[in-house]
């Protein structure tokens, strides 16, 4: 391979990661409003992120910023972080992949479940927020299920991303 060949082939990996990571996003965001609109969760994730960047906006703003936000910096560099994990285990089939990335998901979704509550207690401004439920240990305030919810959101993620990334750039 030339060292053209091989320039061409890493710029199309980190593509096909950024646009894994969109689509693993978008999965992500899927599973955000079946917990919603089912009511399992009262954790509005948009108007949450939107919110934290700029509190006094009107909540149509906290949710486009919180899309934008969530699809352009944090699917992607999840994605990019996913990536490398991959490359480290040297992956070489969609099926390693896809159980990796169930794996990658998971513990992604354990630590946000137990870190997110600790970055809002941090970064929330009561007095913008005070008709949003405190989120609590787990983020059992926004309901029992909640952490269920984040999980799945983390697992559908993972493998969204394993499957679109390793069928792109895996060999055969």
């Amino acid at each position: 391979m030339t060292v053209l060949g091989a320039f061409a082939a890493a710029n199309a990996q980190w593509i096909w990661a950024v646009v894994a990571a969109m689509l693993a996003g978008g999965a992500f965001l899927i599973v955000v409003y079946i917990g919603v609109i089912t009511r399992i969760t009262t954790m509005h994730y948009m108007y949450i992120l939107g919110s934290l960047l700029m509190p006094t906006a009107t909540s149509f703003m906290d949710h486009t910023i919180g899309f934008a936000l969530h699809m352009s910096i944090l699917s992607i560099a999840l994605g990019l972080v996913h990536v490398q994990i991959l490359n480290a285990l040297q992956i070489g089939s969609v099926g390693q992949a896809l159980s990796w990335e169930l794996l990658i998901g998971a513990v992604q979704g354990v630590v946000f479940v137990a870190a997110i509550p600790l970055l809002l207690s941090w970064a929330r401004p009561p007095t913008r927020w005070a008709h949003i439920n405190d989120p609590g240990v787990l983020l059992l305030g926004f309901g029992r299920m909640t952490p269920v919810v984040v999980l799945g959101e983390n697992l559908a993620f993972g493998v969204v991303f394993g499957l679109v990334y390793s069928a792109a750039v895996l060999p055969g």
